[in-house]
């Protein structure tokens, strides 16, 4: 005993702990600075005022170990983390960098008997005659509704889903590592009266993503008049280059500003951009379209 009624210790237990501080703060130094900050944690529970280790060597290994495992674990989280961010920032980046040029335009055409505007219309129109349950609006921003009230609506004003006489089409084009994309985004059904003096009449809004839109694109067409076999799809028919070079179809817009005067000069600079990429001296750009078979 010594004075003060405190237990004694031999020298040799000790310099063991002293030991094995001395031991355990080396360590720590070589972890570095997320490490000593873990560690050294474990270090402070296991040591009491006077920083001298309460408990035995077995016992500040297993302090060592599991503080350790804790900091190694938080690296290894720590780097799939980054790793992660920078495979994110690369997908978002690289888009933006292939991306060559991208232009819209809206062009206006004639619906008439005979030609693959009118069989469009008609082919959309009986497969909405045929749903009971899909939800329709005559204009973009329009109310949703079935299809009988529709219907309704359009005898109101005198019309039906085959009387539409024009089509708005929004084109989107694209470049993306030289390859030319061309996309329709949506269709605008139009009733235009021949008086002068009255108003357009909406009669229906098609969407080119939503699922009877793409599928008549792609999968319904005109059947070609030399081999019953083969089918025109709609989606090259009424695709831009199909269409622009018509003297019927006018060229509403390029890049969403409306054209009033001198269309027809804005018109032939869109078709030579289209051409200049479509179109090379030493290649030729496959355009990319809706299609599953061209």
């Amino acid at each position: 005993m010594v004075p003060g009624g405190g237990s004694t210790e031999t020298t040799g237990a000790v310099n063991q702990r002293i030991g094995a501080r001395t031991a355990f703060l080396t360590v720590i130094q070589r972890l570095g600075r997320t490490g000593n900050r873990m560690v050294g944690e474990e270090y402070r529970a296991q040591t009491d005022t006077n920083g001298i280790l309460r408990t035995d060597g077995r016992s500040v290994m297993k302090s060592f170990l599991r503080a350790t495992h804790q900091w190694t674990r938080t690296r290894f989280f720590r780097i799939v983390a980054f790793a992660a961010m920078g495979v994110f920032l690369m997908s978002a980046l690289q888009p933006a960098q292939a991306q060559q040029w991208r232009q819209r335009a809206t062009v206006m055409t004639d619906v008439n008997p005979g030609q693959s505007t009118r069989a469009f219309i008609d082919t959309v129109a009986a497969r909405l005659r045929n749903s009971d349950t899909l939800q329709v609006r005559r204009t973009k921003e329009g109310e949703l509704m079935d299809i009988q009230t529709l219907t309704d609506s359009l005898l109101e004003e005198g019309v039906g889903l085959y009387s539409a006489n024009r089509l708005f089409i929004d084109y989107e084009f694209e470049v993306v590592d030289n390859e030319f994309i061309e996309e329709i985004q949506d269709i605008k059904l139009i009733y235009r009266p021949a008086s002068s003096g009255e108003g357009d009449i909406p009669i229906l809004y098609l969407d080119a993503e939503r699922e009877l839109v793409a599928n008549v694109l792609r999968n319904s067409g005109i059947p070609d008049e030399r081999n019953l076999d083969t089918v025109h799809y709609f989606v090259n028919e009424i695709s831009f280059p199909s269409l622009a070079l018509d003297q019927n179809v006018r060229v509403i817009s390029v890049a969403e500003r409306k054209l009033r005067e001198g269309f027809d000069q804005r018109r032939k600079v869109l078709m030579r951009q289209l051409k200049a990429f479509i179109y090379d001296k030493d290649k030729v750009y496959h355009t990319r379209i809706l299609a599953d078979q061209q």
